[in-house]
């Protein structure tokens, strides 16, 4: 992200009551259990390692896709 980093917005979409419910997924090239843990804990609905190759990726991102097209929202 120009200007600021994935973390940097995160919290301040979290702090914002308007938009804290909205569900963020972090998609980073970065594996560190730091850059995790960092952001569930400001409220990441999930945190997904992008694969290097492209057919991993696209196998990652229809897993994805299953995955919220299931899930139960708040409404």
């Amino acid at each position: 992200m120009l200007g600021m980093s994935g973390f940097e917005f995160l919290r301040i979409i979290k702090s914002h009551d308007q938009l804290r419910s909205i569900p963020v997924v972090i998609l980073s090239t970065s594996n560190y259990d730091s850059d995790v843990q960092q952001a569930y804990a400001l409220s990441a609905a999930s945190y997904i390692v992008k694969p290097i190759a492209y057919s991993a990726f696209v196998s990652i991102i229809k897993i994805f896709v299953a995955y919220w097209t299931i899930n139960e929202h708040p409404v």
